[in-house]
């Protein structure tokens, strides 16, 4: 049995997803380890509410994407510089990925500024449980966000427990 994600974990992967910079990319297992959830759930996830972000940022470890969203993608990553297969089937990951450690950062703070706790509340945390903080999820939002911008939630940018 596979239960259908909590509106917590699907506010949290738009999140994450909305942190990833202009001309960079994640995979989905990137996304599903900074949340605490599977990579298959990220994937349903912005298949059914990944509309409103910037979708084109998430791929597969390979950088491929569905067949039938490459062409819009692509539109997209020429547009942010983000190298594309010969193949025209994907991305060149490799050339693109995200600080991932950067984004993990962004990401916790943008929690912390919704009032998440942090790793930094819970310094005993292992660093799992730190990417799944309780209480109450950050809230949708409806564009993509640089997070070299002024403004992230509220901030300046500096899980739930979901096992699908």
């Amino acid at each position: 049995m596979n239960p259908s994600p909590t509106a917590e974990t699907i506010d949290r992967v738009l999140l994450a997803v909305d942190l990833v910079p202009s001309g960079r990319v994640v995979s989905y297992s990137d996304v599903a380890e900074l949340v605490g959830t599977s990579a298959r759930r990220v994937g349903r996830i912005m298949a059914v509410s990944g509309h409103d972000v910037c979708w084109w940022r998430v791929v597969t470890v390979s950088g491929d994407l569905p067949i039938g969203l490459t062409a819009r993608a692509v539109e997209r990553w020429r547009q942010e510089g983000i190298p594309v297969k010969a193949s025209g089937r994907g991305c060149r990951i490799a050339g693109c990925r995200a600080d991932l450690v950067g984004w993990a950062r962004a990401y916790l703070s943008a929690l912390a500024a919704a009032g998440e706790p942090s790793r930094q509340d819970h310094p005993d945390q292992q660093p799992q449980d730190a990417l799944r903080p309780g209480g109450q999820p950050p809230g949708r939002r409806t564009q993509c966000v640089d997070p070299s911008s002024s403004s992230l939630l509220g901030a300046s940018p500096t899980s739930d427990g979901d096992s699908g």
